[in-house]
């Protein structure tokens, strides 16, 4: 398996380039707008390509040189094979009543003995002088019912409140919402989003997610798909251009209203995607309905009105 290495820009200029040059020539080189690799040059060291195989690393040098900035090259390391983990051993009992060999347990798996229990009053008892008399007798036979000590009160009462807390916690406070949660939500997306992390967004969507949109319907499983099919875009679109698609986002919330039963927050906003600058450019005026499962905070409902919707090549 060839070797692949990862491009750092180190934000030094090349001999006998000017910076306005250079700054000119990176954003040609990257398709970025001026101001952007004016940024990302001020903000190195900073990785602009991932992964690039051995046998195309010269060119890759060589166009950033031509364009008078300096790139580093530093090998990825390879992933250590991953050692097999061996089964720990399993411990085993000899039943005293029925001699069956067995994982260790509390109960026999053939007569019902409580092997731990008459293996310490067998070793407590002084041995016999007389010989040994086997009891055939099945468990059946002896009406043999394995007993259990009765819970002290102060543990009943104890195990009375915490499950009187964990239903409060399921039905009441981990069901409950306020705004700054609704806030903190959308916080949570954008930076996901920005992340470029499907998953992550996919999380943040409950089972019965509906989304309702000039451009259509959609539930969460769509969706989720739909979130890996465009980071796959931008990622091809990057690796063709030379670079890392840039991903701009801001929102504006215009206004967030909670139930009064606290059970749902309604938030009305506004937002603005621009990919690679003005590659793709995606606005939308939004209201979501917010719940709260089990202590998180998901989008139950979208209804979105996207326009000005461009894509250049």
């Amino acid at each position: 398996m060839s070797a692949s290495y990862q491009l750092i820009l180190t934000g030094n200029i090349l001999p006998g380039t000017p910076a306005e040059l250079a700054t000119e020539n990176l954003a040609r080189l990257m398709k970025l707008e001026r101001s952007q690799a004016q940024a990302l040059l001020q903000k190195a060291p900073a990785l602009i390509k991932k992964e690039v195989p051995q046998q195309q690393l010269e060119r890759y040098l060589q166009h950033f040189a031509q364009a008078g900035v300096e790139v580093r090259a530093e090998p990825l390391a390879p992933l250590a094979p991953a050692l097999p983990h061996a089964a720990p051993p399993v411990e085993e009992i000899t039943c005293p009543k029925c001699a069956r060999v067995q994982p260790k347990r509390t109960l026999c798996l053939d007569c019902g003995c409580d092997m731990p229990r008459m293996l310490a009053a067998q070793a407590a008892k002084p041995a016999a002088t007389g010989p040994a008399v086997a009891v055939t007798a099945s468990p059946a036979q002896q009406g043999f019912r394995p007993t259990r000590e009765p819970l002290p009160l102060g543990k009943i009462l104890l195990l009375v409140v915490v499950l009187a807390a964990a239903g409060w916690w399921y039905f009441v406070a981990g069901r409950s919402i306020s705004e700054a949660q609704a806030r903190d939500y959308l916080a949570k997306s954008e930076h996901a989003l920005l992340s470029r992390d499907p998953k992550a967004m996919c999380a943040l969507l409950a089972d019965d997610f509906q989304g309702i949109s000039n451009t259509g319907n959609i539930d969460k499983q769509a969706s989720c798909t739909a979130s890996e099919e465009f980071f796959s875009l931008i990622k091809d679109l990057g690796e063709k251009m030379g670079g890392i698609m840039q991903l701009d986002h801001h929102y504006e919330i215009h206004d967030i209203t909670v139930s009064d039963d606290g059970k749902q927050a309604t938030v009305t906003y506004s937002s603005q995607l621009d990919v690679g600058g003005s590659i793709i450019n995606i606005k939308a005026d939004a209201t979501d309905t917010l719940i709260r499962r089990n202590g998180k905070v998901l989008l139950l409902r979208s209804e979105a009105v996207v326009h000005n919707t461009t894509t250049q090549r």
